[in-house]
């Protein structure tokens, strides 16, 4: 119990001083100074000339989100499994595997949200063009 704690304060610890210390990299802004994505450690050559270049960002984003999500519902499912095989018919540690499965449960609804709205986002990157002009593929995406 004691190195579960450990081990998600140390990974909420790394997650949040990593984007501290990331923040302070980053150069102001001034005022009367339009910034860019190289003023913000952002390299390669990220321009978005129209709003779909922006929703093909924005998909990717999205696509990422639902992995990271379905990746974390996948490892809680296991930690509830682990948690009944080790219960021994406990009552306090049988509540806590259903809570954490609960837990699972939300993670899957939050990525099943997130499917659809990636499949939102494309609709939108498709309307505006004539049916003749092939689409482009996402990231991500069959052929």
């Amino acid at each position: 119990m004691k190195i579960k704690k450990v081990f998600f304060t140390a990974i909420l610890a790394s997650a949040t001083l990593g984007g501290v210390a990331f923040a302070a990299s980053l150069q102001p802004i001034t005022p009367g100074t339009v910034p860019n994505a190289d003023n913000y450690g952002i390299e390669g050559n990220v321009q978005i000339t129209e709003a779909t270049g922006f929703l093909r960002i924005l998909a990717r984003v999205v696509q990422i989100t639902y992995t990271v999500f379905f990746i974390i519902a996948i490892f809680i499912f296991l930690l509830v499994a682990f948690e009944y095989l080790i219960s021994q018919g406990e009552p306090a540690a049988i509540k806590k595997a259903q809570d954490w499965l609960i837990y699972a449960a939300v993670a899957v609804v939050i990525a099943l949200v997130a499917v659809a709205a990636s499949a939102i986002i494309r609709s939108f990157i498709g309307d505006g063009r004539p049916s003749s002009t092939p689409q482009p593929n996402l990231p991500g995406q069959y052929q």
